[in-house]
């Protein structure tokens, strides 16, 4: 081996294809690049792909950090989400919601924080897809049995939140994540609340939490962010989890039902930290 690289003002990045096979990404000026031409030669003889990329790294990533920098204003501007993918060599970026003038809105934003919008890949946030699994899995936890894990005590509603205690009426350990979701209750049936633009993907931790057999635990939720101010209605928190072994699969959901009316407070006094 000759020692020689790829110098950075030509290189791309690397990844692993879906095969396994190690990928490096550079500019097409690499290969007129004496010493890039002869480490991108000696990297092929090893069984590494070399693939043509129109942005350096450093290019996309000092792109990221500028949107980064200003990810509120971003958010505003219809984003749900924005991540560096090396092996498309762009950033992807998920708008909600997805039309040709919030499109127009983020690309008015690249061009003022001088972020070359061909850097950038706009995907829909929110497909339909993905709104029917919501619906679906609403209308799962709905019909579910509602003796297991059940309310104690009283529920305490805002327009953007809530408190609540749950108990585990059950002999097992109640086992959930971060995720939860708002449903409204209109014709007999329990519908997803919907989301605010930008809000399209929710961001969750992978975080698990339990709650003992026989135990309580209160909840201080507050979804301003993902659903802003719930009109008067019917409305259901719904967080889904399992008993016991995850491997066993019993299913299980917390329900708590609840009304907004005219003269609910929009929010409540400040609170910890919710799981």
């Amino acid at each position: 081996m000759s020692g020689e690289i790829i110098v950075p003002e030509f290189y791309g990045g690397l990844y692993y294809d879906d095969e396994g096979i190690l990928t490096v990404i550079v500019l097409e000026q690499a290969y007129n690049h004496p010493t890039s031409a002869i480490a991108i030669a000696e990297m092929q003889e090893l069984g590494i792909i070399v693939r043509t990329a129109v942005f350096t790294g450093s290019e996309l990533n000092t792109a990221m950090n500028a949107l980064n920098q200003i990810a509120e204003t971003v958010v505003a501007a219809g984003a749900s989400y924005w991540s560096l993918d090396t092996m498309k060599n762009r950033i992807i970026v998920g708008l909600d919601p997805y039309n040709d003038e919030q499109k127009k809105v983020f690309m008015d934003l690249l061009y003022e924080v001088s972020v070359d919008p061909a850097m950038i890949n706009i995907e829909q946030a929110v497909t339909q897809e993905m709104l029917d699994q919501r619906a679906s899995s609403i209308v799962t936890a709905t019909q579910s049995p509602g003796d297991m894990i059940v309310i104690d005590g009283y529920v305490d509603v805002s327009r953007t939140g809530i408190v609540f205690s749950l108990e585990n009426c059950t002999d097992s350990e109640f086992n959930y994540g971060e995720p939860w979701d708002l449903a409204y209750y209109q014709d007999g049936f329990w519908l997803p609340v919907p989301q605010l633009p930008g809000a399209g993907q929710w961001a969750w931790t992978s975080i698990g939490y339990s709650l003992q057999p026989g135990g309580t635990k209160q909840y201080h939720i507050d979804w301003e962010q993902r659903f802003g101010e719930l009109p008067p209605g019917r409305y259901m928190y719904i967080r889904g989890g399992w008993l016991g072994e995850y491997q066993q699969n019993r299913d299980a959901y917390a329900l708590v039902e609840f009304y907004i009316t005219e003269s609910s407070p929009v929010r409540q006094l400040p609170q910890p930290d919710e799981e």
